[in-house]
This record gives C-alpha cells, sequence and structure tokens, in this order.
C-alpha cells in the first residue's frame, strides 16, 4: 500500500515542486505518453472505455487562443471528463462512510485556493504576459447598433484562466482521492489523477480527450523542445 499524502505535505509540493505551465525542456513525449495512459487505465473501473493516443500541442505561442479554447470545451464534453467528474461523488461517498467527509471538504478548499493562487501567478510568466496587464479591462467590441459583439477569438489571458481552473480542479481531485486512499486501494483501485498531476508537476496541461486524442498542451513555443 502506498503511503498517503497529508494535505499539508501536498500545499507545500503545490508551492515548491510543481512547474505550473512553464515545462522544463526538453519535454519526452514517451514518458508522456505512458502518463496518459496510466490515466487512462486507471480510470477503467469507473466506467471508461476508450485510449487515446496522447498528442502534444504547443501554445505561447502556438495554437491561437480561440483554438485552445475550443479544445478545452470539447475536453470538457467528453466522457473522461464526466468519468472523472463522478470518480469524485465516490470519493465523497467513501468519505461520508468513514467519517472522514469535514476533513476531505476542508482539503479541497485549502488546496484549490494554493493552486489557483500559484498556478495562476506562473501561467502568467508561462503565457509571456505581464502581471499589469491581466488587470487591463478588456475593450468591449460593439455593432452598429452599439451592442456588444462577441468576437469569438479569446485571447492569452482567457488560456491562462482556463488553464487555472482546470489545475485546481484536478488538484482538488486528487487531494480528495488522498483523504481514502487507504480505503480505495483496499478495493484495487489506484488514484486516477495522479498521472495528470505528474504532467502539471512537468509544466505540462493535460486537457483531456478531443477527437480520439488525448491532447496534451505544451506552453513555451518553439523554445520548449519536444523529443520521442
Amino acid at each position: 500500500m502506498s503511503e498517503k499524502l497529508s494535505c499539508e505535505s501536498f500545499l507545500q509540493e503545490i508551492g515548491k515542486e510543481y512547474k505550473w505551465f512553464c515545462p522544463v525542456s526538453p519535454v519526452i513525449k514517451r514518458e508522456i505518453t505512458t502518463l496518459v495512459n496510466l490515466h487512462q487505465e486507471r480510470l477503467r473501473p469507473f466506467g471508461y472505455k476508450n485510449t487515446f493516443p496522447c498528442q502534444l500541442m504547443t501554445i505561447w505561442p502556438g495554437k491561437l487562443p480561440r483554438d485552445i479554447l475550443r479544445l478545452h470545451a470539447e475536453a470538457r464534453k467528453s466522457v473522461s471528463y464526466l468519468v472523472m467528474d463522478n470518480t469524485l461523488g465516490v470519493l465523497r461517498d467513501v468519505a461520508i462512510t468513514d467519517s472522514r467527509v469535514i476533513e476531505l471538504d476542508n482539503s479541497v478548499r485549502q488546496v484549490h485556493a494554493k493552486t489557483r493562487s500559484v498556478a495562476r501567478r506562473l501561467a502568467i510568466e508561462g503565457a509571456g504576459l505581464s502581471a499589469k496587464a491581466t488587470l487591463t479591462i478588456p475593450m468591449v467590441v460593439v455593432d452598429e447598433s452599439g451592442k456588444p459583439k462577441d468576437t469569438e477569438m479569446g485571447s492569452d489571458l482567457d488560456t491562462v484562466e482556463k488553464a487555472v481552473e482546470d489545475a485546481a480542479q484536478i488538484a482538488s481531485w486528487y487531494i480528495s482521492w488522498q483523504v481514502v486512499s487507504d480505503l480505495m486501494e483496499k478495493k484495487k483501485y489506484q488514484n486516477p489523477f495522479a498521472p495528470l498531476m505528474d504532467m502539471f508537476k512537468r509544466g505540462l496541461w493535460p486537457i483531456g480527450a478531443v477527437q480520439q486524442n488525448y491532447v496534451v498542451l505544451v506552453a513555451g513555443g518553439r523554445k520548449t523542445e519536444i523529443i520521442l
């Protein structure tokens, strides 16, 4: 049985060990593929049946913001995302049964807040933005009648917010599992969020299943070397 990671230890790791959207070059694709496959394999006991191949895409610069936002929206509709979301319900039920739900909820609140704070600062850096630029009020584009016009283009800041949202959510799911990890391991289940956190630790953004591929975004554009 693996050692249970405490919330306090994880909070320290979030601030010290994770590269949050600032990957260290080179990124080795075969290692990321192994993590993607492991994540999908660990979701199987909860109803997931696919094994999509890993696809790395470069961003900041690379994919346009609108394309990143489209990928993110599609991934949120995927079966893998729904299974992960449902798994949280399983974890809460286990925690309630063993009187650990208060510990789970407290851990989630702390981890979500800490991850948002740390990951956002580093994501801004990874996207090549300045902190000042993120405080700028966006210009509203209007049509001839004076009504707001939806350009559907998005911005790098929009993608940063999605990245941070994903990081905080998956970190919260991860610590939820850790709270009841001993009970889940007795049922022969392994943490499906651990491989995702490993990717975040390397500075990557595992966005999820999109069109028969499991997409992982790599910040830094051409500055971040990707090797097989």
